[in-house]
């Protein structure tokens, strides 16, 4: 069995070895392992260097506008999003042999900017993004007398990839696309948070965390999303997390956030690149955010014992700041609802 980096099957796969994953007694042990992750301290602490420099206070949306408290408790094993769930998750459109493509997901961070995964753009040909999708099959999706917006397309100016990006370690697995005109905020296109503050940037990595992830990758099915899907993935200790996955560097670990491996828990191919989230309360406001993008995993998605790998947003949130902030012509685009 292979790990797989989570392009879609329509781009190029990645496949990096690991041994040991077809042995039953092997995933006998690490399945015992998760069944007994009991304590609650955090798993790793983030680092003082993670924690963000100051940045200009209009590049990144007030919690107003980002990561609002829309998301439903009817989630379990990839169970159908809401028309207004999960209203930051963008499909990544590529030209592929001259004709237009989706594959990868990103995150709605600002009016101008995506966060995706790295290997979703190193050597890949991006042309925009599409917002504000439910079904991909139609322009205006209803459920009963509740529709949707049509979906918007936004072209993408410009990407930037982490400048430590390596492919083969799989370490700075992140990266930004600068669309090339502002998005208006609306019920169904609207911005995740960046976990700015030290408060909720400690919380990124507890071993309690419950997390939701999205997206139109496989279902249980093994058949690719036609409507956005959700599911709930708890956090797994990385020395639990290296028992599964024994070729995670110590760079690696440091930088990720290990979720899933429970039966039936986790994002599926075509799914790279998609937002890791956890509702966070600070000063008496709920929001939303983003604490890890999608990066790899098991080639058979919610195997037991087998969880995921997701690049830890805390840890490369200066960059991110610092790649806005280099670029930032605009102010932050206000609400229409």
């Amino acid at each position: 069995m292979f790990i797989f980096i989570r392009v879609c099957i329509l781009l190029s796969v990645l496949a990096l070895g690991a041994p040991h994953f077809g042995n039953s007694q092997f995933e006998a042990q690490t399945t015992d392992a998760f069944n007994q992750i009991q304590i609650t301290a955090p798993i790793t602490p983030p680092s003082a260097k993670r924690f963000p420099s100051s940045y200009p206070a209009n590049i990144l949306p007030n919690r107003n506008e980002c990561g609002l408290d829309t998301i439903s408790d009817r989630i379990y094993g990839g169970q159908v999003a809401g028309l207004d769930e999960l209203p930051w998750l963008a499909r990544i459109k590529y030209l592929r042999n001259s004709k237009p493509i989706y594959a990868c997901h990103g995150s709605l961070i600002s009016s101008r900017y995506v966060v995706t995964a790295g290997h979703c753009v190193e050597g890949l040909q991006i042309i925009g993004v599409r917002l504000g999708e439910w079904d991909t099959e139609t322009d205006v999706d209803c459920v009963g007398d509740d529709c949707s917006d049509p979906p918007e397309d936004v072209e993408v100016e410009s990407s930037f990839i982490y400048p430590f990006y390596n492919r083969k370690l799989i370490i700075g697995d992140i990266a930004l696309l600068r669309l090339a005109t502002p998005v208006n905020f609306t019920e169904f296109v609207r911005p995740i948070c960046l976990p700015t503050t030290e408060y909720v940037a400690r919380k990124d990595y507890d071993l309690d965390n419950s997390y939701v992830t999205g997206g139109w990758g496989r279902t249980e099915y093994e058949l690719r999303a036609v409507v956005k899907r959700k599911i709930t993935l708890n956090a797994v200790p990385m020395s639990i997390c290296r028992l599964a996955i024994p070729r995670i560097s110590d760079a690696l670990a440091s930088s990720s956030i290990c979720a899933g491996g429970r039966k039936g828990e986790d994002s599926c191919a075509g799914d790279s690149g998609s937002s890791l989230v956890k509702l966070v309360s600070e000063n008496n406001q709920l929001n939303w955010f983003l604490y890890g993008v999608t990066s790899f995993g098991p080639s058979k998605c919610g195997a037991e014992g087998l969880p995921g790998i997701y690049t830890r947003t805390t840890y490369y949130l200066d960059w991110i700041l610092r790649t806005i902030s280099a670029n930032a012509t605009e102010i932050v685009v206000k609400s229409q609802v």
